[in-house]
């Protein structure tokens, strides 16, 4: 890369096209994800239409299990359209049933996303998947199909098609259940110069596809530039390119210019507010060209080895954690269940029975609830769904154990840690996702 210039300047012409995706796993614990995307969908789509001034197409790609596992449906495609009406009748048919054991039919809803979708060849296009399980062959233990999907995808192979198609992926966990996950999750949307955000309630859903798709058009007005600087260091070189220093470089300069992008930002456990780094443990993955790769990595009580570069260096110029890779990888999913409260009525109830202790010398607790509660779960009376009711809890008495048990999910009505953050610097991390973006673009290799 010659001398740079002290300055960059951003793109002029803002994004006239974008193409966005939404990959939803369909299966029963997704119920409240699925309602939330049905609940904000027109207002997504209207948010993103008028802020960004573009013209915004829309498809839909849900997925659950093969048979046996699953006997509706693998995937169905929703191609993209224009129409806002139309993208919203097709997400109000979806519902959340089955699934089966725990990995689901990822992988053909990734393939179909790289191969049967209408990308426009000048759009910004963006792939958002949303899942709480990993795909077949990934997670052997419990898996009816532990070599890989039987469909023949690989989950893999089809990310790297959409990053060399100019797809990038944001990968949305819905944790707990993803949390065993997250390195892999992260991997696939890094891979493609994405990026994965943990959600632990539905209510943050919508504005995390809004944020995400702001952000990335903000990033996409950029590319032009770190495109021809990558190509620069790629012919100098006449080998793979060194991401980390050309990162380091192209930082320095965007920052020397007082280049800006917008940034998705959470309200974090550890008083944090960016969305959780790229791990060590999640770069060395995306660096795996096949999931049988991935999987011979995905090892009980072992480390995954971390990326072939110095920690202090990449954990201090990416941000990422240098904190060494869990010693103990689970490699079996448990599927989080919404505990039953037992309810007793106080009228015709004149003592109440005592919860069983799960733990020896841990008591239940007793509490009187007033209002309104509606629960999040979705129950099945042989093939048929039932609603969900709103229940009374006026003087209702609920026995709550203070044992350290998963909470009811709870339905926010409204967002309240996630937010758009605008005119920020261009971060290090923000810079890295560039760089790999063109990298994977051009099928380049990484030193």
């Amino acid at each position: 890369m010659a001398e740079a210039s002290s300055t960059i300047t951003t793109a002029s012409n803002l994004p006239t096209e974008l193409d966005l995706a939404f990959i939803i796993d369909a299966t029963g614990s997704m119920g409240s994800y699925i309602k939330s995307a049905q609940e904000n969908m027109r207002n997504i789509i209207q948010d993103i239409i008028i802020s960004e001034k573009c013209l915004l197409n829309v498809a839909l790609i849900l997925y659950r299990d093969h048979p046996p596992q699953d006997n509706t449906f693998i995937i169905k495609v929703n191609n993209f359209t224009d129409d806002v009406e139309e993208a919203k009748a097709n997400i109000d048919l979806a519902s959340a049933s089955g699934g089966g054991d725990g990995p689901e039919a990822m992988a053909p809803a990734l393939h179909a996303a790289a191969h049967t979708l209408s990308w426009r060849t000048n759009a910004v296009k963006i792939a958002i998947l949303i899942a709480d399980a990993p795909p077949h062959g990934l997670d052997v233990n419990g898996d009816s199909w532990p070599n890989g999907d039987p469909s023949g995808h690989d989950p893999i192979e089809c990310v790297a098609l959409l990053a060399e198609h100019g797809i990038t992926l944001y990968t949305i966990g819905c944790e707990p259940s993803a949390t065993v996950y997250r390195d892999f999750l992260m991997a696939l949307a890094f891979k493609t110069g994405g990026q994965y955000i943990p959600l632990d309630t539905c209510a943050n859903l919508a504005s995390v596809i809004v944020g995400s798709a702001k952000e990335e058009i903000s990033l996409e007005r950029l590319i032009a530039q770190v495109h021809e600087e990558v190509m620069r260091e790629a012919a100098l070189r006449g080998g793979p390119v060194d991401e980390t220093e050309l990162t380091r470089r192209l930082h320095e300069v965007m920052q020397s210019g007082g280049v800006k992008t917008r940034r998705v930002k959470m309200d974090n456990p550890d008083g944090t507010k960016n969305i959780p780094s790229l791990t060590p443990t999640a770069e060395y993955l995306s660096t795996l060209t096949t999931l049988t790769e991935v999987r011979d990595k995905w090892v009980a009580n072992k480390a995954i080895p971390t990326a072939p570069f110095a920690p202090t260096l990449f954990g201090g110029l990416f941000g990422a954690s240098t904190t060494p890779a869990s010693t103990s990888i689970r490699t079996k999913k448990t599927r989080v269940r919404t505990p039953v409260i037992k309810k007793k009525s106080v009228k015709t109830r004149k003592t109440a029975t005592k919860a069983k202790n799960i733990v020896k010398k841990k008591k239940a607790k007793r509490s009187v609830v007033r209002g309104t509660r509606r629960s999040t779960r979705i129950a099945f009376s042989g093939n048929h769904e039932v609603e969900e009711e709103e229940k009374s809890t006026e003087n209702e008495e609920m026995e709550t154990s203070t044992l350290p048990a998963a909470k009811p999910a709870k339905m926010v009505p409204h967002i309240s840690h996630v937010t758009l953050a605008d005119d920020e610097l261009l971060d290090v991390s923000q810079t890295r996702r560039l760089v790999r973006k063109c990298v994977a673009r051009n099928k380049l290799k990484s030193a």
